[in-house]
């Protein structure tokens, strides 16, 4: 039986990193056959997370990344951010070592995320930090299904390049960070994959009482995240935000659902879309899903819209893993790579300096009647899929397991 451990992923909380999770551990266990996980996610908070009993699935809580005061580390922190190295996450290298005494023998470090190496949420400093610990174990780190950087030219990229070449392989999840990573000089460990999240399951809920009207709606979602990449206010981008709702039920004529896709306290879009729905009170035709569904459950409704716009990432891959035309809000490259790999351009893409209620409705309105993009998610969203399934059995092979032997 191999152990894989699964690192560095965030709460379930958020659907997205749920859907990686689930949709991971699905691919792997098809690969592996005989396998078992340990979790270790980076921030926890969902009650189902602690209450899950799938078997083979070990949970272990977050690594403790807090440098005692004046310590030799602090001091190396200190030092490095001083002098603009980039390599103060030698500091933390030393914070995995409780979590690999409880993880134990393991024969693969899997890397989850998604856009953790990346500048989006910061220097990636922690990540740096796994790469190194465990590959001075002699244990292989695999980045999974990721989308990677651009990174700051200099020491930055430096560092991040050092890092990359020295995992046993990074599975890019579109084109565009293959070719970003050949720019820094990282690509004889790089393939190119797919988000595991195409593969996910979606799972019935019967609950959803407009599960049978979702055919003919829109289905929104729109984030506080991405309201700060608009370089709007708080209050500004909740006005805004009604104003699409508003525009973008006048223009389609069409019901508007609202899907949160985030629960995290202070960014949560489930408490952010009921503010919208109480501004926008019967003015459109409106409704809000439940914030407690899960990532599948979420899926099987986002499936039967007749159209989807999206400002969380896998909210948008739900939708486009499910053949629905999709709308992308953006605030960072990830959102265009997808994009190009589906549809071959951008044009079904939104950025944040861009945001514009009626333009957004125009485009919603558009995708209703474009065959194209119909005609393009379903010749180019099942490579996509297999290419995530070919990832898993080249992570196997790695591992010494022929896919299929459970070896």
């Amino acid at each position: 039986m191999k152990h894989i451990a699964l690192i560095g992923n965030a709460t379930w909380l958020n659907r997205g990193c749920e859907a990686i999770e689930v949709s991971t551990r699905a691919l792997l266990v098809d690969a592996l056959s005989d396998v078992r996980f340990t979790c270790v996610p980076f921030t926890i908070g969902d009650c189902r997370e602690a209450a899950d009993t799938t078997p083979g699935v070990h949970r272990l809580p977050p690594p403790d990344f807090d440098i005692p005061w004046m310590s030799y580390d602090w001091v190396r922190w200190r030092v490095h951010r001083r002098l603009g190295t980039g390599r103060e996450y030698r500091a933390l290298v030393s914070r995995y070592e409780s979590t690999a005494e409880s993880i134990g023998d393991v024969d693969a470090i899997v890397s989850v995320g998604g856009d953790n190496y990346s500048f989006d949420y910061g220097r990636p400093s922690r990540f740096w930090a796994l790469n190194d610990f465990w590959r001075q174990r002699g244990v292989p780190v695999f980045v999974w299904g990721a989308s990677v950087g651009p990174f700051p030219h200099g020491a930055d990229e430096h560092v991040a390049a050092s890092s990359l070449r020295g995992v046993s392989r990074i599975f890019a999840r579109e084109l565009d960070t293959v070719s970003y990573l050949d720019s820094i000089g990282v690509s004889e460990n790089v393939s190119v994959s797919a988000d595991p999240a195409f593969t996910l399951e979606p799972e019935t809920c019967d609950e959803v009482n407009l599960a049978g009207e979702l055919g003919s709606c829109v289905g929104l979602n729109l984030s506080p995240l991405f309201g700060r990449y608009t370089g709007l206010g708080p209050d500004e981008w909740l006005e805004a935000s009604v104003q699409c709702v508003l525009r973008m039920g006048e223009v389609t004529g069409r019901r508007i659902v609202l899907v949160p896709h985030v629960m995290l306290e202070g960014q949560s879009d489930e408490a952010f879309l009921w503010r919208i729905a109480e501004r926008v009170g019967s003015s459109v035709d409106l409704a809000v899903l439940p914030g407690h569904l899960s990532a599948r459950q979420l899926k099987a409704c986002i499936a039967r819209f007749s159209v989807f716009v999206g400002a969380r990432t896998h909210a948008t891959i739900a939708a486009l893993s499910s053949l629905v035309p999709t709308v992308t809000l953006a605030y960072s490259t990830k959102a265009y790579g997808i994009n190009r790999e589906i549809f071959g351009h951008t044009d079904y893409v939104m950025s944040a300096a861009e945001f514009d209620p009626n333009r957004l409705a125009l485009m919603a309105t558009a995708m209703l009647d474009d065959k194209e993009a119909v005609r393009a998610l379903e010749e180019r969203v099942p490579p996509l899929v297999q290419r995530a399934r070919e990832s898993a059995a080249t992570l196997a092979g790695v591992l010494g397991v022929s896919v299929g032997s459970g070896a």
